[in-house]
């Protein structure tokens, strides 16, 4: 399970550290590294309660984009999903990386822009039957 955890995760790798399994153990049944095992039980060794939460999740730095700027990004998306993010962004002159820009994008729920899907020789067969028969009814 990689990328961030939240607390039930962590209060999972801190039960199982209370109840006297190994590392090594804990890190194969969460599917993580024995680093970010021991970094979360140093954390609550430290810190108890605190320790816990995640240090970048409200770090309190500013945001880069508002509410509006977040919703023309998804309506841009929304409205041509075949562009990229990254032209996207640069149309609404935002001054965010691609990165941040698809982050936002699936909080809202747009996991994955659309992609052109290459015609094959079918597709152009089938394309030019439709083509011929709306020609011949006109």
């Amino acid at each position: 399970m990689a990328g961030n955890f939240d607390i039930v995760y962590h209060g999972g790798i801190i039960g199982m550290w209370e109840c006297r399994i190994d590392m090594r153990d804990i890190a194969c049944r969460i599917s993580c590294s024995e680093t970010n095992v021991h970094k979360w039980i140093k954390r609550w060794q430290e810190d108890r309660t605190i320790g816990l939460k995640d240090k970048w999740e409200h770090n309190c730095r500013l945001r880069l984009t508002n509410i509006e700027k977040n919703a023309a990004l998804i309506a841009r998306v929304d409205s041509n999903p075949f562009l990229l993010v990254s032209h996207s962004v640069n149309q609404l002159n935002l001054q965010i990386s691609n990165w941040i820009a698809q982050r936002r994008l699936y909080k809202a729920n747009c996991y994955r822009a659309a992609h052109k899907i290459p015609l094959t020789r079918q597709h152009c067969d089938n394309r030019f039957c439709v083509a011929s028969i709306k020609c011949c009814f006109t």
